[in-house]
This record gives structure tokens, C-alpha cells and sequence, in this order.
């Protein structure tokens, strides 16, 4: 069975859980301090599933648990059978989605559960720079979602009430009485 609740709790690893085999952490996102893009293997995972600088590894990567680690997801949810990598924020969370497997997210079990954290939270599914926001009821396509730009989520009026809508805007056009975004 899925735990379909998500929490940003502190990243500390489930005990008893280990990466095993999976590498998609090397695969899906994208690693600056090795120059590393989104959706490439890292060139220092040379079988896909041991990285030959494990001992000198960037921070970032030593500090890098995704949410099937530190959480009570089951088997199903681990990364290289998935094929995402969940990452959950104190704002959000994150689906990063393997390029060769575009469709996992709208797959069984995973679509429902992503659907039902957007009743908790903001859910986006990345695939590369591309970008959708979840919400319980619908999915808005958001396109390229780059460093400039910020996922404003604003409420409309719908026949059955108000309906929420999210939309990508440059953050140098973000209206003067938002908070200004930091990422």
C-alpha cells in the first residue's frame, strides 16, 4: 500500500532503506558543480548505478535524499522502478520525471497520489525545463519554466465555485504587490 501523505520533514533517511541499485538522482536533475544538465547520466555514473566519486562528491549530492528514501512510500515509488524522483518542500512538491518515460506521472498508482498531495499542497511535474502544475481537479501546462520566470497560482470563478489556475510569468513582470519570488 502507498502512504499517499506527504511531509516535509527533516531529509533523514528511512532506516532500513537504501538506494540499491537506483541512480536516477545521477540521471534526472541537473547537477551545476559537475556541469551536469537535466535528463543526462552523470559521467560519473558509469554502470547507471555506482558513482566513482563517491567518497569527493559534491555537497549537493551528499545532502540529496529524494522522498521514497525519507519516507514511508512503498516499493513502487522507488525511483528506478517509477521512474521519478519526488522531492518534497516546506511549499511544494516536486515530480522530476524521467525523459525516457514521460508518461510514468499519468500512470497508475502515481497520477492518483500526485492528484491527492495537491489537496495538501502546490504539486508540479517537472519534465526537463518543461513544467505542469497538479491540482486536484485538472493540470495546467505550463511549458518552459526557466530561472526567470515564477508559477503564480491564481483563483478564478468556475460554475461550481472558485477554481484554482496556474500560470507562468517572468519574475521581472511579477505584479509590484506580490512578494517578490526567491527562486
Amino acid at each position: 500500500m502507498t502512504d499517499t501523505a506527504i511531509s516535509s520533514a527533516p531529509t533523514i533517511r528511512v532506516a532500513g532503506r537504501s538506494c540499491g541499485d537506483c541512480a536516477m538522482c545521477c540521471k534526472i536533475p541537473i547537477i551545476p558543480e559537475l556541469d551536469k544538465p537535466y535528463n543526462t547520466w552523470c559521467t560519473h555514473c558509469s554502470n547507471h548505478t555506482n558513482c566513482s566519486i563517491y567518497d569527493t562528491r559534491p555537497q549537493r549530492c551528499r545532502d540529496f535524499f529524494c522522498h521514497f528514501m525519507t519516507s514511508t512510500l512503498s516499493e513502487e515509488w522507488r525511483p528506478s522502478k517509477c521512474r521519478l524522483i519526488v522531492t518534497a518542500h516546506p511549499d511544494r512538491v516536486l515530480v522530476m520525471v524521467d525523459p525516457a518515460r514521460p508518461d510514468a506521472w499519468r500512470k497508475e498508482p502515481y497520477f492518483s497520489n500526485i492528484t491527492h498531495w495537491s489537496t495538501q499542497t502546490s504539486v508540479y511535474v517537472m519534465l526537463g525545463a518543461v513544467t505542469y502544475a497538479v491540482f486536484p481537479d485538472h493540470v495546467d501546462a505550463l511549458g518552459e519554466v526557466t530561472d526567470d520566470h515564477h508559477i503564480m497560482v491564481l483563483e478564478e470563478p468556475g460554475p461550481h465555485g472558485p477554481r484554482k489556475r496556474a500560470v507562468r510569468i517572468l519574475k521581472s513582470e511579477a505584479p509590484a504587490h506580490l512578494p517578490r519570488p526567491t527562486t
